[in-house]
């Protein structure tokens, strides 16, 4: 397992048992992964995304969830762009790291 995909896992596990969630499955996104990892446009080595719904954050509760996925998040994932609509009640994190492997001989 690559560290990134690690570190996921355990942020979704965590949003999963803190809140009494379960992630919403994406049918095929395991082949859009598949090309990305095959094709690598621009470089990238693969991608993975989580959607929860239901998870009754509206108002100051927004500042408790950022703070959440901040601790929740270890090693080099880190939130890159949060976004709040309080009208829809719906928030964004798209988050991403740098995987660091060691040179080859």
């Amino acid at each position: 397992m690559e560290p990134l995909t690690g570190e996921f896992d355990h942020l979704v596990r965590s949003i999963e048992t803190h809140y009494g969630v379960k992630r919403t499955h994406i049918p095929l996104l395991g082949v859009a992964n598949f090309f990305v990892k095959t094709l690598r446009p621009a470089g990238a080595r693969g991608f993975k995304l989580a959607i929860f719904q239901g998870l009754g954050t509206t108002g100051g509760d927004l500042e408790d969830l950022d703070r959440f996925v901040e601790d929740a998040c270890r090693g080099t994932l880190r939130p890159m762009v949060v976004t709040h609509s309080r009208n829809a009640g719906e928030t964004t994190y798209l988050l991403a790291g740098n995987l660091v492997r060691p040179p080859s001989c």
